[in-house]
């Protein structure tokens, strides 16, 4: 095989190149414009996956101040090798069409308004729920979006519904289909997180996320909305009004991936804490049971102890005791005799009156002490009596 040198690859590759593509119609969406001090331009313009290097050549400068980063062109060109470093590029022989999007300025103007009045405040933001078994997809029913998002949810969510609110992303009446959407998912009480996501595109495909309406309405709906708009580099005003971004559909998706996953990581976090509090319980309810037990089994053995000194002095009670009354009891008896007698004793004295010697107020203890003719005085209970003595009978 023959050897081939570096510049005579890129001549041949360039010859072929003209060759078979004279000119071609190209359209995309410029992201880097230069020009330099002939007036030639430089600029590059690409599509969802692919860029490609342009030349303008002088005496087209007019141009350039209609080139501007984020605009959409149709350009007549002829695909070339750059012989001298071996790139790849279009030589624009005419510039077909250039339309316009919101430019920077105006755009950026649009952000700070919007941001004075709220419209991007955390204050604002819905927090997505812990739990969720309904979720609302507003895109393009035919879109690779809804695709990505749905295969996550399949592999990841399965056990969570998913209702799709089909929407144009771009092009006439995308702004009211995107609207409309979003409010019927709203209303729908099914679902309970928003997904508003698209595939990526040049900024005029995604020239509709920034449209006022839709962000003020992004702002005000009363469920979480996620958005995933285009690439890891778009960023839209409507992902500053929404709760939560995503860099793209699959992304934002993944937002609520994650979500259920540390709602599943807490969930094991708590059951690890829940099982080791209730084996501390179980611990110390086993080392409380255990002493119960100890202390019952002592119980029981000073329950017995003190049954059988019960039942001792029990008996001895009865034995001591029964002794003690029997004697009491003849006591009583015997005390009660002497009552009954001394009041017998009483009756008897009572019956009769006393007798005093009158002269000596003595009483008299025995007949010998009398004679015929002595007075006595006999004084009974009530009153008394003076008498003279008889007869005297010994």
């Amino acid at each position: 095989m023959d050897k081939i040198s570096v510049s005579k690859l890129n001549y041949v590759m360039n010859k072929n190149l003209n060759l078979n593509f004279p000119q071609i119609v190209i359209s995309g969406e410029v992201f880097k414009v230069n020009k330099n001090e002939d007036g030639t331009i430089f600029f590059s313009i690409k599509d969802k996956i692919s860029s490609v290097d342009c030349v303008f050549f002088k005496d087209n400068s007019v141009w350039f101040e209609r080139l501007k980063r984020g605009c959409s062109v149709v350009v007549r060109a002829s695909p070339q090798i750059y012989e001298l470093k071996g790139n790849f590029q279009l030589r624009v022989f005419a510039i077909l069409e250039v339309s316009r999007v919101e430019s920077t300025d105006s755009l950026n103007k649009k952000k700070i308004r919007l941001e004075k009045e709220g419209i991007f405040a955390d204050g604002k933001k819905n927090k997505i729920p812990e739990t969720f078994s309904n979720i609302g997809i507003v895109t393009s029913s035919r879109g690779a979006a809804v695709f990505d998002v749905v295969r996550v949810f399949s592999e990841e969510l399965s056990d969570v519904g998913i209702t799709i609110f089909s929407s144009k992303v771009q092009g006439s009446g995308a702004l009211d289909s995107l609207i409309s959407a979003l409010e019927k998912a709203d209303r729908d009480e099914k679902v309970e997180v928003i997904l508003l996501v698209r595939g990526g595109g040049t900024n005029e495909d995604l020239s509709v996320f920034d449209e006022e309406r839709l962000v003020r309405l992004i702002s005000r709906l009363t469920k979480p909305v996620i958005t995933g708009i285009g690439h890891e580099n778009d960023r839209s005003l409507s992902d500053l009004a929404s709760d939560y971004v995503g860099s793209t559909p699959t992304a934002a998706a993944h937002i609520l991936v994650n979500q259920r996953a540390q709602l599943l990581g807490k969930l094991a976090f708590l059951k690890t804490k829940l099982v080791e509090h209730l084996r501390r319980i179980e611990f110390e309810m086993s080392k409380k049971i255990l002493g119960y037990q100890a202390f019952l089994t002592l119980s029981d053995k000073l329950i017995t102890l003190y049954s059988s000194k019960l039942r001792f002095s029990k008996a001895h009670l009865r034995a001591t005791y029964s002794e003690k009354v029997f004697s009491l009891t003849a006591h009583l008896e015997n005390l009660k005799r002497l009552i009954v007698t001394n009041e017998q004793r009483k009756i008897k004295i009572a019956s009769y009156p006393l007798i005093l010697e009158k002269s000596k107020s003595q009483p008299v203890e025995s007949v010998n002490r009398l004679k015929v003719n002595d007075e006595l005085v006999l004084k009974f209970n009530f009153g008394s009596a003076t008498v003279k003595v008889i007869k005297v009978i010994k």
